[in-house]
């Protein structure tokens, strides 16, 4: 069951038992100009940039339904997360964080955060089922053609560039061992592995990284690129992009 899990989110990677906390790096805004190499977003560089690519995603809701994106948005300040896989522990604690942040961005006008993964709507219900903090219309699948992915231009953990995670840091997600027991029972429910995969293939939604945007209008205000699974901005830095 545990074949398609990636190597970093293997317990004995992450850590399991170390205090959880979450990753921060400088942020990438279309204002700064002293982050360093090793810390801005890899290309392409999307910041400043029509939002097109993302309002013109077709999605999947939990429902089952196909949706755009953009219908659910909205003209304002919005916050789109793409999450790796649904099968990765660190994405359920790293929802959890933004859904405790959504009061603060009602209150300020500011739509979502909205949800993003690989597979079909019912490995989307399954991480709903065990992650109820995540408002069931505010997470989407894409399909495994991964337009949405390819069109964001987020890379994948191939092993092509071996300086790929540089820069990258990861924490252990602060589970318990009920929540760990939770996850690994559930890891093939979860993982983006089309039911017509063929013995022996790799899935290549278990491959793909993901990221975060704050849009407003349709104008790309913030940009961030995983390095590696796990590797996700500061709540309160991206909230901060917001209010630019």
């Amino acid at each position: 069951a545990t074949a398609f899990v990636r190597p970093a989110l293997r317990p004995a990677t992450l850590g399991l038992g170390a205090a959880a906390t979450t990753p921060r790096r400088s942020l990438s805004l279309a204002s700064s100009s002293t982050v360093s190499d090793l810390e801005k977003v890899e290309a392409p560089e999307l910041v400043g940039k029509p939002a097109d690519f993302l309002r013109t995603a077709g999605l999947t809701a939990a429902t089952g339904d196909a949706i755009k994106l953009g219908d659910v948005m909205g003209d304002g300040k919005s916050v789109v997360i793409f999450l790796a896989t649904w099968d990765d522990p660190t994405a359920g604690v790293y929802a959890a964080n933004w859904c405790d942040a959504i009061p603060a961005m009602k209150s300020a006008g500011v739509a979502g955060p909205f949800f993003i993964s690989i597979g079909d709507a019912e490995k989307l219900n399954k991480f709903l089922d065990l992650n109820p903090k995540v408002p069931r219309d505010s997470a989407f699948v894409d399909g495994y053609d991964f337009t949405a992915y390819e069109a964001a231009g987020f890379g994948k953990l191939d092993g092509s560039d071996p300086d790929a995670a540089k820069g990258a840091k990861l924490a252990a997600p602060n589970l318990s061992m009920g929540d760990w027991f939770k996850y690994t029972t559930n890891v093939m429910a979860l993982s983006p592995v089309p039911k017509d995969l063929k013995f022996g293939e790799i899935p290549e939604g278990v491959l793909r990284l993901g990221g975060t945007f704050v849009v407003d209008g349709n104008e790309v205000v913030y940009q961030w690129s995983d390095k590696i699974p796990g590797d996700y901005p500061a709540v309160d830095d991206v909230l901060q992009a917001t209010k630019k």
